[in-house]
């Protein structure tokens, strides 16, 4: 997630107007920085990125924080 930070003001202006100011909430900036890593994959799997998103995350493979573990 930090590595998308860097272009988190392109990437969620680009998505705000992409979308109308469709979504509001704390979460939407990192939702939409989520989804934009998201895109390639959904395109694959012809599903929406947010669907996409939800998937990942379910599946552990997308992470919003990572937790500290044992061996960290």
């Amino acid at each position: 997630m930090n590595d998308l930070r860097a272009k988190q003001t392109e990437i969620v202006s680009a998505e705000a107007l992409r979308r109308a100011g469709v979504r509001s909430g704390d979460d939407v900036p990192d939702d939409m920085l989520l989804e934009q890593y998201s895109r390639p994959l959904a395109g694959q799997f012809q599903v929406s990125p947010e669907a996409m998103r939800i998937r990942l995350e379910q599946l552990r493979l997308l992470i919003r924080k990572m937790e500290a573990s044992l061996f960290d």
